[in-house]
């Protein structure tokens, strides 16, 4: 009777066995206590269209005191390496890693926040310009542990993002230049903000070339349409009150001082005419006549 054969079992050393229970130890209380989660990104954006920040990404002290954890719990992608360093972060309770961003491009952002699930949580997040403006997209997801018996408490987690120019539409919350957003444990978050960006190498604060976005800008958009209706009412009044008063006077006779006379004041006295006033009369002397004039003066007299 011919043998049958048997597979081979592969058998696996003690070490590897170790270090395998080890990481399934830890994705598993990770995984049950994700609510004690710590990540803070703090994101600025500048005017020449590179981002900078920090990332914090922490755990309660407690988690990472187990075997197998380890205190860098953030792998950079190699792409960026060259402007992305990482410290060791401890405040709160919270043991972790600060993730320190230097001058990334805007389209390197995605790069590290590229949505590739972590412990339960996915975090995605990208930027890019179109015309004057920058656009931020993403969504994050972190897990309800209170679903799996477990607990929220300690969930700490806000993302924001620092615009050098006015912005103009976001679903998060803003403060002057930045949009935040904080998530909730077991809910899909969702993120858009769009900001007027200057050219490089133009005044911070939104300041671009056309007046539009200056106004907007500097905040005098509001009060510069205040000024402009207020002065259109009351030049519609002083317009109103005109027309009224037109219609009031229309077809009665204006009164005319009789004392007055072109070119001065009314009620004041009337300059003499263009005659010789009586002050100015000077008598003329009577001269005799000839003795021969005097007769025919006299004889015409009595003739009469």
């Amino acid at each position: 009777m011919a043998a049958i054969p048997v597979p081979a079992i592969p058998v696996l050393d003690r070490t590897r066995v170790h270090r395998l229970l080890r990481c399934c130890l830890l994705v598993g209380v990770l995984l049950l206590t994700t609510g004690c989660l710590r990540y803070r990104a703090d994101l600025r954006v500048d005017a020449d269209d590179t981002v900078s920040g920090q990332l914090v990404v922490a755990f309660k002290l407690h988690l990472l005191n187990l075997p197998g954890a380890q205190t860098q719990i953030f792998d950079v992608p190699a792409a960026v390496r060259d402007r992305v360093s990482i410290s060791d972060y401890q405040a709160d309770g919270y043991l972790g890693n600060v993730i320190t961003m230097d001058r990334l491009r805007l389209a390197e952002v995605a790069t590290l926040f590229n949505g590739v699930q972590h412990n339960g949580a996915t975090v995605r997040l990208a930027m890019s310009r179109a015309g004057d403006r920058i656009v931020a997209d993403g969504s994050a997801f972190f897990p309800d542990l209170t679903v799996l018996g477990g607990s929220n408490n300690g969930f700490d987690v806000r993302i924001a993002i620092t615009f050098p120019g006015a912005v103009l539409t976001s679903n998060g919350q803003r403060n002057g230049q930045t949009v935040s957003w904080t998530a909730q444990p077991g809910q899909q978050m969702s993120m858009h903000a769009e900001a007027l960006q200057p050219p490089a190498g133009g005044p911070v604060g939104g300041v671009v070339g056309s007046s539009t976005a200056r106004l907007l800008t500097a905040g005098w958009l509001p009060l510069v349409a205040a000024a402009a209706v207020g002065a259109l009412l009351a030049g519609l009044v002083a317009l109103w009150w005109m027309r009224r008063s037109r219609r009031r006077f229309a077809g009665q006779p204006r009164p005319v001082d009789p004392n007055w006379y072109p070119g001065t004041p009314a009620g004041a006295a009337v300059p003499p005419g263009p005659g010789p006033s009586p002050q100015a009369t000077v008598p003329l002397p009577t001269l005799p006549l000839p003795a021969d004039r005097a007769t025919e003066h006299d004889r015409g007299d009595e003739g009469r």
